[in-house]
């Protein structure tokens, strides 16, 4: 969106080769100009490599550089998954942002291992550990360690039971001050079919960072269209849960969700595909 007071244009070239079935290669080129208003002008490149040519494990990689007002912004991302057996996968995705002027470093990085029944598809799992750190220069550092798991147990067609626990260790250094932090999570929710293309829920989660905190709320879900969901729900009551719940909604007051699974419709296992991970509360995979 352009405001009335300010316009660019941008220009720029992209292409993806294939160098062999399962084999990509992508490149991109852009330049961005201000025509009026405040801002600067940008350029950044970009290059990527894909891999899904295994029938047990996908690879990808990117690398980008932008600069814009005489800064380099460095961002590269990658991402990795390997299937351990027809239940099992091993997860695994990185990113980090350099930006040398200012001695920043932006870093995410995740390891984990999935589990979904592939012939009865009525349970699945995650289970994860996270890194988070963040720095600039000697006076900002941040750095988080986060562990995970999600189960989804569905023992009848119209009922589905998720569960959650998670724990995050976070050392924070701010100007010559340091403080640690530990928080715990635990949370569950019930969802019933009520009908074809509608559902209900119920949720619970509790929070221990010092003192408990709790939450609960209701949702009402509707499918759109196959593997697509959207529902309106009221926490009653909660708390905001940074990096432990993702996009799960934990505040007080009503949200809207939007969910769309990926995997094999039922009864139609695919022996050389790879699991995706289990969906977190009220989330895709």
């Amino acid at each position: 969106a352009v405001g009335g007071r300010e316009a660019q244009a941008a220009m720029g070239l992209r292409n993806r080769w294939t160098v062999m079935p399962g084999l990509r290669l992508d490149g991109s080129l852009e330049r961005i100009s201000i025509l009026t208003g405040p801002g600067s002008q940008a350029t950044s490149v970009t290059g990527g490599v894909e891999y899904t040519g295994s029938p047990v494990w996908k690879g990808t990689a990117r690398l980008e550089v932008r600069r814009q007002d005489k800064v380099d912004r460095w961002l590269s991302t990658g991402g990795i998954t390997r299937k351990i057996s027809r239940d099992w996968a091993a997860l695994g995705s990185t990113e980090w942002l350099l930006v040398p002027a200012d001695d920043r470093i932006d870093a995410r990085t995740r390891f984990g291992v999935a589990f979904r029944e592939t012939d009865r598809n009525r349970l699945s799992g995650l289970a994860r550990y996270e890194n988070r750190a963040e720095h600039t220069g000697d006076t900002f550092r941040k750095t988080a360690h986060i562990a995970a798991a999600n189960g989804n147990w569905q023992p009848i067609a119209r009922l589905t039971f998720q569960a959650q626990i998670a724990a995050k260790w976070a050392r924070d250094l701010h100007d010559g001050f340091e403080s640690r932090t530990r928080s715990s999570l635990v949370s569950g929710r019930t969802i019933v079919e009520l009908g074809r293309w509608i559902d209900a829920g119920v949720a619970g989660r509790a929070r221990i960072s010092g003192t408990r905190t709790y939450g609960a709320g209701v949702e009402l879900g509707v499918l759109l269209m196959r593997d697509l969901r959207v529902a309106g729900g009221y926490n009653v009551f909660g708390f905001r849960g940074e990096d432990l719940l993702g996009v799960d909604h934990t505040d007080k007051g009503p949200y809207i969700d939007f969910g769309f699974k990926f995997g094999h419709a039922a009864g139609t296992p695919d022996a050389t595909s790879v699991p995706v991970a289990a969906p977190k509360e009220g989330s895709a995979p």
